[in-house]
């Protein structure tokens, strides 16, 4: 009997070694980072967005809130038919004119104050948006944009430096 229990406790302690691990070191859980579409300096400082594409009556709207800056939202429009890739557009007033001509293309931007800015032809050589990518399959647009924006008085503001990657419409 002496035999049995001997050999009972050397397959409980075998199995008790071999069960055994040691706990390894969990390395911390990773801290997600933010990742925007759409990127710019606002006169100087970051303006970060998951912005969207929205298709409407032949214009893409492309709109962006300032995700570090509430209530700061940017819009540019671009007529659909006139983009092509890898083409740079001047950014300049809405009016009739533009649009029919198929060169239409314009931005507005709202601040937290509720201050309304537009483009408006006063820097046509550097207002402008380019067109990296244009997708038509998968209905994706790439582009930079670098402009400024004003209120129709003395107040100005400067986004460069800007880009959108993959936007979906």
């Amino acid at each position: 009997m002496k035999k049995k229990n001997w050999i009972l406790l050397v397959v409980l302690m075998s199995a008790l070694f071999v069960s055994c691990k040691k706990e390894e070191d969990k390395e911390p859980d990773p801290v997600p980072v933010e990742t925007y579409s759409l990127t710019a300096k606002l006169d100087g400082s970051d303006f970060k967005s998951k912005a969207t594409i929205v298709l409407d009556d032949g214009i893409l709207y492309l709109e962006a809130e300032n995700s570090l800056s509430m209530n700061n939202t940017l819009q540019i429009m671009v007529d659909i038919d006139s983009i092509v890739e890898n083409k740079t557009y001047m950014l300049g007033d809405f009016s009739e004119l533009a649009f029919n001509s198929g060169t239409y293309a314009y931005a507005t931007f709202t601040a937290s104050t509720a201050d309304y800015y537009t483009t408006d032809n006063t820097n046509p050589s550097s207002d402008n948006l380019t067109i990296t990518k244009f997708d038509t399959i998968s209905k994706t647009i790439s582009g930079t944009f670098n402009f400024q924006v004003s209120d129709g008085s003395s107040g100005l503001r400067q986004f460069q430096n800007g880009e959108f990657t993959d936007l979906k419409w």
